[in-house]
């Protein structure tokens, strides 16, 4: 992975999932709350599920949510995948207080991710790349305001939105360094709610591009290495310029188009809804196929273009392996 990030010459396209945490909980037959109350069978499934696919890298951290429960906010445990966010704590500008850094310490999702990390680690940390997934501060507001509400704030009121992005941004970098401190290789941002189908390229480059820059210019100087998700072909040259290590390629973005235009290492992207999880394995090495007849050959890194679903099956996972 590292010589990947490097441009470097290599006999093979290293494979990572890039998201993989909650396949691998439910391919281990273990629940969210499950997952949770036993990081240690947590830890387990995802170095399981990492071997029998052969990845090279993988995510070590996976509930990129965790503010959002800390900070205040109801949210409902799924019996597998994203906890989903029930309630906001932002309701009005006089709210926006309650986004603070909260007493990590007693933030039990964050406690046990960390158990985890550290027992991966343990487990695998000298054969495989790990990163630690983190919501960006544009989506992170959007759990905390509300979705819709943010989208119109984003229309009407930009001194709002900045505040809240400004607290969120040192909500992200806080947990971010509780993830470096267990010494990962990599951290990476994912922004959906900034992505080409609910904001403008003119919004993007305000509310979200300069604080996923921010994030990513922090963590690097920590030490470790940033992935940044891309969600459109329309935004490849402003996302190029956040200088991120790695790329993530949403499924909508042209591998051609990435290559050409973005000078970091690139991931991707394999539609995980149409071959990893209701294709068959011959069909996901179709795409596999396809995808790297259009990459370069160096700096390139194979996987999903997005969170692969549980319940996909292993053998199309495995797939990914060319």
């Amino acid at each position: 992975m590292l010589e990947t990030m490097a441009l470097g010459d290599l006999d093979r396209h290293p494979v990572c999932p890039p998201y993989q945490g909650y396949w691998a909980l439910r391919l281990a037959g273990i629940g969210v709350v499950e997952s949770i109350k036993h990081p240690d069978r947590a830890a387990r499934a995802q170095v399981a599920a990492a071997r029998e696919c052969g990845f090279d890298g993988y995510e070590m951290a996976w509930d990129l949510f965790a503010p959002v429960q800390a900070l205040g906010c109801e949210i409902k445990f799924l019996d597998s995948g994203t906890v989903s966010t029930v309630s906001t704590i932002v309701d009005s500008p006089e709210d926006v207080d309650r986004i603070r850094l909260p007493d990590l310490r007693r933030d039990a999702r964050l406690q046990s991710s960390l158990e985890s990390v550290r027992l991966i680690m343990e487990m695998d940390g000298a054969n495989s790349f790990l990163h630690a997934t983190m919501s960006a501060p544009f989506t992170l507001v959007g759990e905390l305001r509300g979705l819709e509400n943010l989208l119109l704030d984003s229309l009407s009121d930009e001194d709002l939105v900045t505040s809240m992005l400004e607290a969120a941004t040192d909500c992200v970098l806080g947990y971010s360094r509780e993830y470096l401190d267990m010494t990962p290789d990599m951290v990476s941002f994912t922004d959906p709610t900034a992505s080409g189908a609910l904001i403008s390229l003119e919004n993007f480059r305000k509310y979200s591009l300069p604080y996923v820059k921010r994030c990513s210019d922090e963590v690097r100087s920590w030490g470790a290495k940033s992935m940044v998700r891309v969600y459109g072909d329309d935004r490849l040259e402003d996302t190029d310029s956040i200088g991120a290590d790695i790329y993530s390629m949403d499924t909508a973005v042209s591998v051609r188009d990435a290559c050409r235009i973005v000078r970091g290492a690139l991931l991707g992207n394999v539609d995980p809804i149409r071959f990893i999880y209701s294709g068959r394995d011959s069909d996901v090495r179709g795409e596999v196929d396809r995808i790297l007849s259009s990459a370069r050959e160096r700096g390139f890194i194979l996987g999903a273009g997005g969170d692969i679903p549980p319940g996909s099956p292993l053998a199309n996972v495995k797939a990914l392996l060319r």
